[in-house]
């Protein structure tokens, strides 16, 4: 059966499915299949047994909230301000990127701009990374797996 993950707490190690029909199960952490975490909203497929869910897996290409394509043009074109790192939902290495580039201009008088290149070489390195990836590999990496460095 398909359905949707609406809420995992990793505390107890237990969520909630809500099917396609509206049905909702019960699932224990245990019963995840997939690499990564369980997520709310993620598409999955699982076996309902009464009001429990088992051999819950992941769909593929389920959450198109974040393009490769579109962080990979943003790490490209404005991936020294951390704008990619931002779009993909990671604000400390955003930050690091955008403090280096603004708040860092004085140190990039003395260093010649090197903390202005060093940055822009990675987001060019990650752009090429994010565009190079399948879809697949793309979310799992940065999606699911919340890869925040190359």
């Amino acid at each position: 059966m398909r359905g949707e993950i609406v809420d995992f707490s990793f505390q107890t190690g237990t969520g909630i499915i809500s099917s396609i029909k509206g049905d909702r199960f019960l699932f224990i952490g245990s019963e995840w299949k997939g690499t990564g975490f369980p997520e709310r909203g993620l598409l999955i497929d699982f076996e309902p047994r009464g009001n429990y869910a088992y051999q819950i897996y992941p769909l593929k290409f389920t959450n198109k909230s974040k393009d490769k394509l579109v962080a990979g043009l943003l790490a490209l074109f404005l991936g020294c301000f951390g704008v990619h790192k931002f779009y993909l939902g990671f604000p400390v290495p955003g930050l690091i990127f955008l403090l280096i580039n603004t708040t860092g201009i004085p140190l990039n008088c003395v260093t010649f701009g090197m903390p202005i290149v060093t940055t822009a070489m990675i987001s060019f390195i990650e752009g090429i990374i994010y565009l190079s990836k399948t879809d697949s590999d793309f979310y799992q990496s940065y999606v699911i797996d919340k890869k925040e460095w190359f």
